[in-house]
Parts: C-alpha cells; sequence; structure tokens
C-alpha cells in the first residue's frame, strides 16, 4: 500500500519552512538539495537530588536561559525562525552555515531539516510519530551535516551515542562540520547495507543513550522490514523482534533476523527461540 508522507523543512537563505513529500521511501519531487542535520542536544547531568543541571561551560557557550527545553525555546506553531531562542536559536544558526559550507553560491534551493524545528517537541504523540519517520529523513537526504561542537569532546562522543548509529548508517553522504572553526570536513560516503535485526540490536546496545528506548528506535531504523511498522508507542525490545517475525513469516524471508545470529551466544539464542516461537504460533498472522 502506498502513500505519501511530508517531512518539514526550512529554507537555508529564506528561514522559510517547506514540505519535502516522501512516497515509498522517495522524494515526489527533487528540486533542492535536502541536508539532513544530526546534533547532539545539551547534555544534562543529575545532582545529588536527582535533578537535571547543565554544566557552567554549556550555560556559557549556548548562553542558556533558565528555559532549557525545546518547546519552551521556539513556538513550533508560531513557523518563525526568528523568534528561537538560547541553543536552539543556536542550532538554526549552526545549521545554516553548515549547509551553506556544503553548497555554492550558485546552487538550486537548499533546504533543511533539523529535529528541534522540524518537530513539534512540545507534542508527544507529534514526537513519537516522526521519531518513526526519522530514518526516512535521512534516507531521503542528499547529505547529513553532524555539528561537533567543543563541549562534546568532539566527534568522538557523537560515535559514541545510540541515537546517533541510524542517522549515520542510512545517510548516504556525511560531513562534519566544527562549530568552533567553521570548517567543515569532505563529505564522506557511507556505504548501505542491509542490516539484520540481531546485529542492530547488538550495534546498538554498544552505544550510550540515557533513554532505553533510543535502542528500540535505532533498531527500527535499521532494519528495513521494520519500517512497514506503524508508530508503536512504548514497544519492548521483545514485541519489536515479535512484530519483525510476523512480517519475515508474511514474506518467507527470514535473512533479515538471522544472518548473524550465532545460537552460541545469548541473544542469538534468545531471538532465534523467539523468532521460532513466534513464527509457529503466528505464522498465518498478519503484523
Amino acid at each position: 500500500m502506498s502513500y505519501e508522507q511530508r517531512i518539514l523543512t526550512f529554507n537555508a537563505q529564506t528561514l522559510e519552512f517547506e514540505y519535502v513529500y516522501v512516497k515509498n521511501g522517495f522524494r515526489t519531487h527533487c528540486d533542492s538539495t535536502l541536508v539532513a542535520i544530526s546534533h547532539l542536544w545539551p547534555e544534562p547531568f543529575a545532582d545529588d537530588n536527582g535533578r537535571k543541571q547543565y554544566s557552567e561551560e554549556e550555560l556559557r557557550r549556548f548562553a542558556l536561559s533558565p528555559k532549557m527545553h525545546a518547546h519552551e525555546l521556539y513556538d513550533f506553531n508560531s513557523r518563525d525562525l526568528n523568534t528561537a531562542k538560547g541553543w536552539v536559536r543556536e542550532r538554526i544558526l549552526q545549521s545554516v552555515r553548515a549547509a551553506r559550507a556544503l553548497t555554492r553560491p550558485g546552487d538550486e534551493k537548499v533546504l533543511i531539516w533539523l529535529d528541534v524545528v522540524s518537530i513539534n517537541q512540545g507534542n508527544q504523540l507529534d514526537i513519537r510519530d516522526a521519531t518513526y519517520a526519522m530514518s526516512i529523513v535521512y534516507h531521503i537526504a542528499d547529505i547529513t551535516a553532524v555539528l561537533i561542537h567543543d563541549v562534546y569532546s568532539g566527534k568522538g562522543h557523537w560515535h559514541q551515542r545510540r541515537w546517533t548509529l541510524q542517522e549515520l548508517e542510512l545517510s548516504h553522504w556525511i560531513a562534519f562540520f566544527y562549530v568552533h572553526t567553521g570548517k567543515i570536513s569532505e563529505p564522506e560516503r557511507v556505504d548501505s547495507k542491509t542490516w539484520a535485526l540481531d546485529e542492530a540490536i547488538a550495534r546498538s546496545s554498544r552505544r550510550y543513550s540515557r533513554y532505553a528506548q533510543d535502542l528500540i528506535y535505532s533498531v527500527r531504523g535499521l532494519v528495513p522490514a521494520l519500517f512497514e511498522l506503524p508508530a508503536v508507542y512504548d514497544v519492548s525490545l521483545d514485541e519489536l523482534v515479535a512484530r519483525a517475525a510476523l512480517i519475515a513469516a508474511r514474506r518467507g524471508d527470514y535473512s533479515m533476523l538471522r544472518v548473524n545470529a550465532d545460537p552460541n551466544q545469548p541473544l542469538g539464542h534468545r531471538m532465534i527461540k523467539k523468532f521460532d516461537r513466534t513464527l509457529v504460533a503466528n505464522a498465518d498472522e498478519p503484523p
């Protein structure tokens, strides 16, 4: 079943918002260059009472106000980027600089996708729906620009985060924009590959995240068959595995489930048992 999605972006020259339309995983019109932005949000730490705080370095670097959350610093419904404040405004300006560094003045229209303004951060349902569509964003983008800050110990910390795994692997081209110098690396070609579910889980599990659900989001982004799933809220890893098994049963193609599932390893053994149990019980049930 084909359906059309729309992705909210903004114009790097005018800062006005425009929708990019996607059907069956491809853009319906390719009259612009689409730059997807990957970045790390300001990282809070917990004080002795468990409350989230921010380091003095971050407060100084981003000139943050007491309001730290993205939806408090930018009103999504205003559709006016000039009203953004604090670190959200910084990210918008950095994204524009990165996009302009990747293109020439005479190039065609350049559109930017930036999560803090392209997603309604004040609406949890919108966040969850957009989260499941992020794999599509990085897949259709012409290039991904990664914002690297002094605060985050350089490129290495970006590579260690769980959320950025799908942003890296789903991109066709990627470049690193060093905010403190204004320099951008030469774009690197990202070799596309087909991920097995257990391989995606293993790779994602080795990365850091404050939120357990980020493992689910990153895995769903990496396994093509899981793109078929609608937005599922508060899904567990076991449920994701079960749904993947049902899709495989319908297709008659189990390769994406078992490519690297080693029965001698705890992860592989648990997954194979889960697949077998699910497939036997639900082989004819639609996902």
